[in-house]
């Protein structure tokens, strides 16, 4: 019954109790394309105070999006020309906000997501000629899209899985819409939203990151956050589907500020380490492993994937890729010779490293050789 009145506004015998809150101007609504376009979504309700100070919610929500919609309120509001609305979003409730920590995007470049994500807003409601009551949402979240972008081809073969926004403070909790201030108040502990950026089809394994440039249609992908001064950290997962490996690339960002009611363009250049794998070799061996052989060679025999074995390796002394067999006797120095191994670190040298020196180990971080991601 609730969708008939929304799809029938004109049906007084069902709206005699009802009072009509129109939203319509292109400001007001609670999705938003990547020109900053808002749109309402299905299922959205607003809440307003009636004149007994009572909380009523919109009996109608809109069932496909729309640029403009009625809602319907119980209640009496005949006392006053302006009424205060709240959007709490749809994980609210009356004027508080719910930013998740957990937030999930199916496909590129929609926000249709936005209403469970922490969007919110108030706007002033004002009394038409015919009684009604029109507003225009003032949103009162901040809001990232976040445009990643590679040259790197082996990138191109690999999917954004999900993005990781942490902040020196809280960006992310429970919050009051505050019609005293127009803003959100209240101090959470959440430091950190984890957007997650997979849906069906096209999207199970996440989204593409084929573009060497900016394009919101490729990876486009949107966070809630709390407004305010925040330094950001941005990890983004990123996963190989043949390796199965996923694993991070980070970004820090300097402090800024992420006003109430806008949104922000976050671009960045995905690279990781490449190893180029052209550098294996037996001790002191004049040639590396797979001279002549290389998996970016004509002849490509070299593995490239854990498992995989080629037969042409070097198998003997008569082969300038097999090791050093020099053995002047026991005790007797016998340093490598060739410029394979004779100016690296021994054995010694590189445990001294490891026990005294600074060895750092970042089990997400990428990197990539022969084509494929690693962690």
């Amino acid at each position: 019954a609730n969708e008939d009145v929304a799809q029938n506004p004109n049906n007084t015998d069902n709206d005699k109790n009802l009072t009509t809150f129109t939203a319509g101007a292109p400001s007001t609504r609670t999705s938003m394309e990547s020109d900053g376009k808002f749109f309402w979504e299905a299922g959205d309700k607003i809440w307003v105070k009636d004149d007994n100070g009572t909380w009523q919610q919109s009996s109608n929500a809109p069932t496909a999006k729309t640029a403009s919609f009625k809602f319907k309120v119980p209640g009496n509001f005949t006392q006053s020309s302006s009424y205060k609305v709240y959007y709490p979003g749809k994980n609210g409730n009356r004027d508080k906000v719910t930013i998740p920590a957990n937030q999930s995007q199916l496909e590129p470049n929609t926000t249709a997501h936005f209403g469970t994500s922490g969007d919110c807003g108030m706007a002033d409601a004002s009394k038409q000629s015919n009684g009604s009551f029109a507003f225009a949402l003032d949103h009162k979240a901040a809001y990232l899209l976040l445009l990643p972008r590679t040259a790197n081809t082996i990138l191109h073969d690999c999917y954004l899985t999900k993005v990781e926004i942490n902040s020196d403070n809280d960006i992310t909790s429970t919050y009051t819409l505050d019609p005293t201030t127009g803003e959100l108040t209240g101090t959470g502990t959440g430091k950190q939203i984890i957007l997650t950026t997979k849906g069906s089809g096209t999207y199970a394994n996440g989204f593409p990151l084929t573009n060497n440039s900016a394009s919101a249609a490729t990876n486009g992908s949107y966070v809630v956050i709390k407004p305010g001064t925040h330094t950001l950290k941005i990890r983004y997962w990123v996963k190989d589907i043949v390796t199965r490996v996923e694993g991070t690339i980070t970004k820090t960002l300097s402090s800024a500020t992420y006003d109430q009611n806008k949104y922000y363009n976050i671009t960045a250049n995905l690279n990781v380490k490449d190893y180029d794998g052209d550098h294996y070799y037996m001790w002191d061996a004049q040639d590396q492993y797979w001279k002549g052989h290389e998996w970016w060679s004509t002849n490509k025999d070299q593995p490239v994937l854990n498992g995989g074995s080629n037969p042409n390796y070097p198998q003997s002394n008569t082969d300038t890729r097999y090791y050093n067999e020099s053995y002047p006797g026991n005790d007797i120095s016998n340093p490598a010779t060739h410029t394979s191994c004779k100016d690296l670190p021994n054995a010694n040298e590189m445990s001294w490293y490891c026990m005294f020196g600074d060895p750092r180990w970042d089990g997400d971080e990428l990197w990539t050789t022969m084509g494929h991601l690693y962690k």
